[in-house]
């Protein structure tokens, strides 16, 4: 059963109704006011990961082994750039429903693709190589560079000085 919602709101007549006297002047005339939300991408990106999550406007499908991950592709085009390159040429893979993804296991796609909605991700000693492995195929170097990181401190700690 579809619902059908009944929008009232007439712009023109909110507007003729508001009459705000400014004085004219030149300089008044040409000052302006930007408004910007800090936080309007980071909720806003929260918003999509939901969305995502509850499976709702995804648009691709990436399987891995016996896994499948649900995403959109604006999104991981814009935040992944092996994505950003498949989806933004010509290649088969721009238009395919599914797809199935070599060279990455399926519990570090995961990660990586939360990644993607969220800009974090959670690294230890089980994950750490899956998880290098998998950025650099995806060509995302701020994980990559993170997992080297946390890899050298390891490392750091098991070296006597």
């Amino acid at each position: 059963m579809a619902a059908t919602i009944e929008m009232n709101f007439n712009p023109s007549k909110f507007h003729s109704s508001i009459n705000i006297p400014f004085p004219r002047s030149s300089s008044i005339e040409n000052e302006y006011f930007v408004y910007q939300q800090a936080d309007l991408f980071s909720n806003s990106f929260s918003a999509i990961e939901g969305i995502r999550r509850m499976g709702k406007l995804c648009d691709v499908t990436l399987k891995v082994e016996n896994m499948s991950f649900s995403a959109h592709r604006i999104v991981l085009a814009a935040t992944v750039p092996y994505f950003n390159a498949m989806f933004t040429h010509d290649m088969i893979e721009s238009t395919q429903k599914e797809i199935v993804m070599h060279g990455i296991e399926p519990e570090a796609l995961e990660a990586l693709i939360n990644f993607a909605y969220s800009g974090r991700i959670s690294i230890n000693v089980n994950n750490v190589q899956s998880l290098l492995i998998g950025a650099s195929f995806l060509q995302l170097k701020w994980v990559r560079n993170a997992c080297a990181t946390f890899i050298k401190e390891r490392y750091l700690k098991l070296i006597p000085l």
